[in-house]
């Protein structure tokens, strides 16, 4: 009788362990699939926006291996996200990700410098209006030294790209990418945006 309950015992623990084993490696399938470009609508069930073209999935990549916890928290958020009801203001979701929704009116392209940040990923999401957004990884000029109470530093640069933002896209900017936000297309309009901010490391 005892070497029958042992027996069980050994092909119970056999069974666990091969059923972590495959659970492991369907979550490590499905995240590779999670973070492919083109399958964003299996993480964004119900946030449908598209991410922009812009965005650097390698680093994106990279960061969400890492911290996958604190990406779960950003979709999270995205997936609920109720635009026509968002109040002004800073909000933390987690101790690595916040969120702050701003209103503003856009500038001229020569007013407006272009900015990088060190601690924390940049998703940036227009929700009402539209804008330019400039992309550079290339700075000619530093005009504001980096101010690490604030995380961010401003630069003259060349721009790479102008990536039209309204409510249709959302983008990422990481660490190395340089980004000159709150471009006007013609004319000064206001905008409405949600910026979440992820802890890079």
């Amino acid at each position: 009788m005892k070497i029958c309950v042992k027996i069980m015992a050994v092909i119970l623990m056999i069974f666990l362990i091969s059923c972590n084993v495959n659970h492991t490696k369907s979550s490590q399938k499905q995240s590779d699939i999670m973070v492919a470009s083109n399958n964003w609508d299996l993480i964004l069930h119900n946030f449908k926006v598209e991410p922009d073209s812009s965005i650097n999935i390698d680093c994106f990549r990279k960061h969400y291996e890492l911290y996958p916890e604190r990406w779960k928290v950003v979709f999270d958020y995205l997936n609920s996200l109720k635009t026509d009801s968002l109040l002004l203001g800073t909000i933390n979701l987690s101790s690595d990700v916040y969120v702050t929704i701003s209103e503003y009116q856009t500038k001229k392209e020569e007013e407006v410098l272009f900015e990088s940040h060190r601690e924390y990923i940049d998703l940036q999401y227009v929700i009402e209006g539209s804008e330019y957004i400039g992309l550079s990884h290339n700075a000619t000029e530093n005009i504001v030294l980096y101010n690490e109470e604030k995380d961010i530093a401003f630069y003259k640069a060349d721009i790479e790209k102008y990536l039209w933002a309204d409510s249709t896209r959302f983008f990422l900017f990481f660490p190395e990418d340089l980004h000159q936000p709150c471009m006007n297309t013609g004319q000064s309009k206001k905008v409405k945006k949600v910026v979440i901010k992820i802890r890079a490391n």
